[in-house]
């Protein structure tokens, strides 16, 4: 007995039988309407050079909201190919998909605001569309976004919020992000720096380098190496002396030295000790008799639960629900880049009640309406090493 396939195809169908009858429509010159078999139709005329076709099909799909489709027919419109190249047009089909929250189409309307491209030039609305697709972790919108925040286009400037976000690209793989979240937390600026963070995203980027990069990305990439040198010899060093400091920071604690205590807690947390990471943690969090840093602590708790410290992950879990309702209103703040009584009244307009209501109610519980978003991480220390990574060719499918 043959097993039926589990996968569902487009339009429904299982994938071998959708596969059947799209091939047969196609050779009976059938009329197609479905939507993704029309864009299905336009990859495939486009992948054999016939560029006015593919924008034909890609049209049909788009006229019925298909968002992929509008993405695509924004694409060949920016590319003039198979169609007089218009900007405006490019905008217009971008919007359309971007609106119903595809993530590639959201990036590249950023990016049309950034440059104004079709668009009205804005910073505002670009770091607007490029938050809408970094929260779907879409890579190269979170770079993007970061580069915004690290040189105060559309937000204000907050190196901070700027190396969260690409650490959050150079998790997803983005080698640009990688070098950049490296040399910021080798150089330490405005956090303590982090050898093994560092080393991390600089082993990244030298693992996903490949051969056709550009003579100041080729630079960029043996700095990257010869850091990695650097770091292996200070971090074993360092080892040498990481659990002196511990029994150091926990006489100043017994003797109620607190401040003394966090300064020498920190130099054996920076090299990675857990028990260190999950103390220093425990008393940000909690502020007993130093002073509460919540983002810090959690930072520190969470880095120990990633080595494995069960006192830590024990921690966070108890923690848990305070923790997600803590970042749910530290996010918000900053959502769409705009003040939270705007955004709820957007979000009002379309109908979205519960959504309104939550944002009006966060900013009643946080007493403000215009607080930053702050995520603590690190400054970096070179802008060279940003416009190195800015994308030559933004735009993407």
């Amino acid at each position: 007995m043959v097993q039926k396939s589990r996968r569902t195809g487009l339009c429904g169908l299982t994938t071998q039988r959708h596969e059947w009858q799209f091939k047969e429509k196609v050779m009976k010159n059938t009329k197609i309407t479905c939507p993704s078999e029309q864009t299905e139709l336009a990859e495939s005329y486009r992948e054999k050079g016939d560029f006015v076709q593919a924008v034909h099909w890609f049209r049909q799909a788009a006229e019925q909201g298909y968002r992929e489709a509008q993405n695509k027919l924004a694409l060949r419109y920016q590319q003039g190919e198979g169609v007089e190249q218009d900007s405006i047009q490019a905008a217009y089909w971008l919007r359309l998909a971007a609106e119903q929250g595809l993530a590639q189409a959201q990036r590249n309307l950023g990016y049309c605001h950034e440059d104004g491209e079709g668009v009205e030039q804005s910073y505002e609305q670009a770091a607007y569309w490029l938050h809408q697709a970094a929260v779907q972790s879409d890579a190269a919108a979170q770079h993007a976004l970061g580069v915004c925040w690290y040189k105060g286009q559309g937000v204000e400037q907050d190196s901070c919020t700027a190396l969260y976000w690409f650490v959050q690209a150079a998790e997803e793989g983005h080698t640009g992000a990688q070098f950049i979240a490296g040399a910021m937390y080798r150089s330490g600026d405005g956090i303590e720096a982090d050898h093994y963070a560092a080393k991390k995203f600089f082993q990244k980027a030298v693992e996903n380098s490949t051969a056709q990069t550009s003579e100041l990305e080729s630079m960029a990439l043996e700095m990257a190496r010869n850091e990695l040198e650097f770091l292996e010899e200070e971090i074993a060093a360092a080892g040498d002396y990481e659990n002196e400091n511990l029994d150091i920071a926990l006489d100043y604690l017994r003797e109620e030295k607190y401040d003394l205590a966090l300064h020498v807690l920190k130099k054996a947390a920076r090299v990675s000790n857990s028990t260190a990471q999950n103390l220093l943690g425990t008393l940000l969090f909690m502020g007993e008799n130093v002073e509460e840093d919540i983002e810090q602590g959690i930072a520190w708790l969470e880095r120990a639960s990633k080595l494995g410290n069960r006192e830590a992950q024990e921690f966070l879990e108890s923690k848990r629900e305070y923790i997600e309702d803590y970042r749910k209103k530290t996010v918000f703040r900053k959502e769409g880049i705009k003040c939270p009584a705007d955004i709820a009244r957007e979000h009002y307009k379309q109908g979205e009640y519960h959504r309104a209501l939550e944002m009006l109610e966060n900013a009643a519980d946080l007493r403000h309406t215009d607080l930053k978003f702050q995520i603590v991480f690190g400054t970096p220390g070179h802008n060279w090493i940003i416009q190195l990574f800015s994308p030559s060719q933004k735009w993407a499918l």
